[in-house]
């Protein structure tokens, strides 16, 4: 639980005794009404200290800026809405997922697993490639585990 700054002022003030069951009715009375004005007043000088702090952007930048490029005028003369946009966007990625390539006039290099280098030696047990007998041996203590 957060602590605020009226909470901590309130249980170190010296004006407000402590209120224990011996005590009398009146001083209790008045504890209770010395606590409520120290939190009014904390109150009142918290809101009177507050200020909202609002940024405003000159007019001048941003309207110089609107429309003077090619691209800009294009964009702010179509009036499309989002969900043209997005419509626009999902028609060019059906197209983009149903272009076919054609198949490599070149054969597919195998690589070493370890190393990265092009291999040409296959493991028995799990067909992977390696180039050279230290990658062949680091091969086979992990491919045995």
């Amino acid at each position: 639980m957060k602590i605020t700054d009226a909470e901590v002022i309130l249980k170190t003030s010296k004006h407000v005794p402590v209120t224990s069951g011996s005590r009398t009715r009146g001083t209790e009375a008045s504890a209770v009404t010395q606590q409520r004005t120290i939190r009014r007043r904390l109150q009142e000088l918290t809101n009177e200290n507050y200020k909202e702090v609002k940024i405003d952007t000159p007019t001048s930048f941003t309207k110089s800026k609107q429309g003077k490029t090619v691209n800009s005028r294009r964009v702010l003369g179509s009036k499309k809405t989002l969900a043209n946009v997005f419509d626009d966007d999902t028609a060019s990625a059906e197209y983009y997922y149903s272009l076919v390539a054609e198949p490599s006039k070149y054969s597919v290099k195998l690589r070493c697993n370890v190393c990265g280098y092009f291999g040409n030696t296959k493991c028995s047990k799990c067909g992977a490639s390696s180039c050279s007998l230290t990658c062949v041996k680091l091969h086979t203590l992990r491919c045995s585990q």
